[in-house]
């Protein structure tokens, strides 16, 4: 599984061309939480998988163009920043400073806090980096670290 249960591929050798929806959008950030996807790890290696194809043309299923094999290299090289920079928000973030300030009494609000600290630090490194090369990464990265960061622990 990647994105969810039964998501394929389609693939039309002659042609050259792939198509594998809802994971990779060609000139655009994943969309919310890693594209919803159901395996985190499995979407972070369908990028690989995609990339094992000999295709042209990349079809994403949504938004605003056809995409390539470079388009792909992109939006693997971006998923790589991201778990880059959860992996160093994770690190960074202090889980004893974040309770210090919530308390340790209502866990739900200790973690939460946590999670958005550490989701916060990585969108902006995300953003700093990826901002001006692909669409929606200041509306999705924070939410995409969040969910990158569950993942990583």
């Amino acid at each position: 599984a990647d994105h969810t249960q039964g998501n394929i591929y389609i693939y039309a050798p002659k042609q050259k061309v792939l198509m594998k929806v809802d994971m990779i959008s060609p000139g655009w950030a994943s969309f919310k939480d890693l594209s919803v996807a159901e395996d985190i790890g499995g979407f972070i290696r369908a990028h690989d998988e995609v990339l094992s194809y000999d295709f042209d043309t990349f079809m994403g299923g949504h938004l605003t163009r056809l995409g390539n094999r470079q388009d792909v290299e992109i939006a693997k090289e971006y998923i790589g920043s991201l778990q880059a920079n959860a992996g160093k928000a994770l690190g960074a973030v202090d889980f004893m400073t974040i309770g210090q300030q919530t308390g340790f009494e209502n866990l739900y609000l200790l973690f939460d806090t946590f999670f958005d600290t550490v989701a916060q630090q990585c969108a902006d490194a995300t953003i700093a980096q990826w901002g001006d090369k692909l669409g929606g990464v200041d509306i999705f990265a924070f939410d995409n670290c969040w969910t990158m960061a569950l993942y990583i622990l």
